[in-house]
């Protein structure tokens, strides 16, 4: 099955975690780009409703920034990040 709509970019050293149906990933390295502190989240109930589709969410509002090598903690209905390596800046 083919994803529709723009696709996260490449990374690697990023956490995914599942929730209420919903796969999410956030930061992570890129090789060319450095760190990333985007957040995609891709629902997985897409067997009932179609083509699955990836969407960014607003770094604004529910990324901590950019960040690697970080882990993730699901409490109830909020993921604590925890770690990880940022840029130097």
């Amino acid at each position: 099955m083919r994803v529709e709509g723009s696709l996260p970019q490449r990374r690697a050293y990023h956490i995914s975690f599942v929730h209420s149906k919903t796969l999410y990933i956030h930061g992570g390295e890129d090789f060319y780009s450095g760190f990333l502190e985007s957040m995609w989240a891709l629902p997985l109930d897409f067997i009932e409703q179609g083509k699955p589709k990836w969407r960014r969410l607003p770094s604004s509002k529910v990324s901590p920034g950019p960040l690697s090598r970080h882990a993730a903690v699901l409490q109830g209905d909020s993921a604590f990040v925890v770690g990880g390596l940022q840029p130097d800046g």
